[in-house]
């Protein structure tokens, strides 16, 4: 497991079994830093909109996707970038590519959580109301997972109530 240290101008992405700093690079000099922790023990941080990735063989190298706004999420399963801007909402990126697969959650505003599990399946809130998407129809690269069924509906449930809304077999 690796965790991801912002400590003065430098980033540490250190491996919490050892404590040992796997990889460190000095960041640029930005009003906002966002970040996640990929599967793979890397780190993906947006410094001023470049999304770059940090890891053990390389300093920080650009993805080829730059936001327009600071993000204020982002989740990441290796394969897809998932990233909520202000401006753009919450888009779904091929991190091989830097290429917007497509833009998601339309309907929900404000966006400040994201997470991504290894079934290709993104939760993405707000604080009131979290929306469920699968990214298979996306991004079918993605492993498929039995009882997973690929469709393009969200799945929403409104934190006072915690009822589903619209809820198909997940």
């Amino acid at each position: 497991t690796a965790e991801e240290a912002a400590v003065g101008e430098t980033v540490r992405l250190i491996d919490l079994t050892t404590g040992e700093v796997v990889a460190q690079a000095p960041l640029p000099a930005a009003e906002m830093l966002t970040g996640t922790i990929l599967p793979a023990g890397e780190a993906l941080v947006c410094s001023n909109g470049t999304v770059s990735r940090l890891s053990a063989a390389s300093a920080l190298e650009p993805v080829g996707f730059t936001t327009r706004d600071a993000p204020s999420a982002l989740a990441s399963d290796g394969n897809v970038l998932v990233v909520a801007t202000e401006q753009d909402g919450v888009q779904v990126v091929d991190l091989a590519t830097g290429t917007v697969l497509e833009t998601i959650a339309r309907d929900l505003a404000g966006v400040c959580y994201l997470s991504i599990s290894d079934t290709g399946v993104v939760a993405c809130g707000n604080g009131f109301v979290t929306s469920i998407w699968s990214l298979l129809p996306i991004a079918p690269d993605i492993a498929t997972v039995s009882g997973v069924v690929s469709a393009k509906t969200t799945y929403e449930a409104e934190s006072a109530t915690a009822e589903l809304a619209d809820a198909e077999t997940l």
